[in-house]
């Protein structure tokens, strides 16, 4: 019998298109995101070329909690795997993006690839997805969205402001109500409430 594998995939959020959570299935996770998929079909092909099978309902897939910053909570997740695969004789495959200009380098990720139960998959740019996404060209396009979300934030609060300055003296969820109906939604790309409304003004 072949080696026993469990996989670890992650992607970040990309709230202002309203990506922030993963389906708790594989299979709709993989559907909901590209690098989910990507990693999925990368980890699963060097399975099979290791001679090896996937452990059953061992793929793990995981969101980041930020959009631009690797954290802590996402490396504890991928170390716990690695020591139930160390307790069963598995090994735990993980692809990794980081092998060009520092792309989605990981380093709460990274400091566990010298785990021996630990097989780590490079990427290369010349990779090609079966549905044709090119991994390198796809984080490099959410990099730009990236920046451009982040220099034209103060532009977007100011029209928060203006807005809120003809609707004032009302109700916090009242605000949120006009803000919506102006199309004029939070920086990240969801509709106002409230309570975010209340938070956004003492931020």
């Amino acid at each position: 019998m072949g080696q026993t594998y469990f996989a670890f995939y992650w992607t970040f959020p990309v709230p202002w298109v309203g990506f922030t959570s993963l389906p708790g299935d594989l299979d709709e996770a993989a559907a909901a995101s590209r690098t989910i998929r990507y990693s999925r079909q990368k980890a699963r092909a060097h399975v099979a070329q290791q001679g090896g099978t996937m452990a059953p309902k061992g793929e793990v897939a995981i969101i980041e909690l930020a959009p631009d910053r690797g954290s802590p909570e996402i490396g504890d997740a991928f170390r716990a795997l690695l020591d139930k695969a160390a307790t069963c004789g598995a090994k735990v495959v993980i692809v990794d993006f980081s092998g060009h200009n520092g792309w989605r380098g990981h380093q709460y990720l990274n400091q566990h690839y010298d785990h021996p139960c630990c097989e780590v998959v490079r990427a290369a740019y010349e990779d090609v997805h079966l549905t044709g996404l090119n991994p390198y060209d796809h984080f490099e396009k959410w990099r730009e969205r990236t920046r451009e979300k982040i220099a034209a934030k103060p532009d977007h609060r100011s029209a928060v402001l203006d807005a809120l300055a003809e609707i004032d003296g009302v109700s916090f969820p009242a605000r949120a109500i006009a803000l919506n109906a102006l199309g004029l939604q939070t920086h990240g790309g969801k509709l106002w409430t409230g309570d975010n409304l209340r938070k956004f003004l003492q931020g």
